[in-house]
């Protein structure tokens, strides 16, 4: 689903079940359920954003690591075979 469509019936009728079972388990109004599931949902996605910055750095990291090593094994190995090196 893009960000311009909006939710299916199935999603709306799962986000309302949601609702009332945390409405009941809670004693709260459906409004102070319906707050709550969003919330919630607002603090997941923000933590999955976090999780992929963060696994997007690592991943730029992880490659610049491994060209530097790979440089490094290159002079090593061309020195051992006695060649100049600049």
């Amino acid at each position: 689903m893009t960000s311009n469509q909006g939710s299916s019936d199935r999603e709306r009728l799962a986000a309302h079940s949601e609702v009332l079972v945390l409405q009941e388990q809670l004693g709260i109004s459906y409004k102070d359920a319906a707050h709550r599931l969003y919330m919630a949902e607002l603090e997941r996605v923000k933590r999955d954003q976090s999780m992929y910055k963060a696994f997007a750095g690592l991943g730029s990291s992880t490659k610049k690591t491994l060209e530097m090593a790979y440089k490094a094994i290159s002079t090593i190995d061309n020195v051992s075979k006695g060649e100049n090196c600049n």
